[in-house]
This record gives C-alpha cells, structure tokens and sequence, in this order.
C-alpha cells in the first residue's frame, strides 16, 4: 500500500503543475490535482511523508511572501494561508503546543522529524520551518 502510495505521489508530482489551487479572499478551492496531494499526505500519517509535505509546501503562503515584492501576491487575489486553509490542505495537526504552533510529524509518531508552523494573531501562517529531518 504505502509503495502505490509513494508511486502516486511521485506521479502526481512529475504530471500535475504545483499551482493547482484557487486561493481568493473569502475562500480556499482544493482542485483536484491538489486534493490528490492532500489526501497522499494526510494517509501516511504516522509514516513517511517528507516527500509528501514537499509536493503541497508550495500552496503554504506566508505573511511576509503575500507582502513581498510590493505585495504582487495580494495584488493577483491571493492572501496569505490561514489555520483553516491548512486543516483542509494537511489534515489536523499532531500538535498544538501551548504557544500556539503547530505541528504535524512528517515520519513516526515517536520520531523528531516535523513541520512547525506559527501564526498572527489573526490565524494567517507567519512562518513554517522543517525540523530534525536528517
């Protein structure tokens, strides 16, 4: 299972563009290029999924990426992600730590491999990092 798994990812990711979503003010559209990549991610739960965070890191948009370059990313409709968007894109997180971050394990559950994300406090993502994934 977790072969065809990984085979479709790499598929998907050889034949589907990485812009595949449609992001406006009100709204966060999945196309269903994208879905495909979402569900790959959030199925290998408990697994490896570097791979799999890889193909939909692209459809996080941060805060100081939105406002960038004199704001060219708002300017074409696009806002920056915010916690619902990434419940839809990644699934629930692992953990929500007491500061507020959260985080979603990318290899075993007992493994330190993560990805953090931190929020404004309006919900919208200010930064990710990729942790402890040598």
């Amino acid at each position: 299972m977790k072969i065809l798994l990984m085979f479709l990812i790499a598929l998907t990711s050889i034949l589907v563009p990485n812009n595949a979503y449609s992001q406006s003010s009100n709204s966060y559209t999945m196309t269903p290029a994208l879905t495909l990549k979402s569900n790959s991610f959030k199925l290998l739960v408990g697994s490896e999924r570097v791979e799999a965070f890889k193909q939909i890191q692209i459809e996080v948009l941060t805060t100081a990426a939105a406002n960038g370059n004199d704001g060219e990313a708002t300017k074409m409709g696009m806002r920056p992600t915010i916690k619902t968007d990434l419940k839809i894109l990644m699934g629930e997180p692992t953990l929500i730590t007491e500061g507020g971050f959260w985080i979603y394990n990318l290899k075993s559950t007992t493994s330190d491999c993560k990805v953090v994300f931190g929020f404004d406090r309006n919900a919208q993502v200010i930064f990710y990092t990729i942790k402890d994934c040598q």
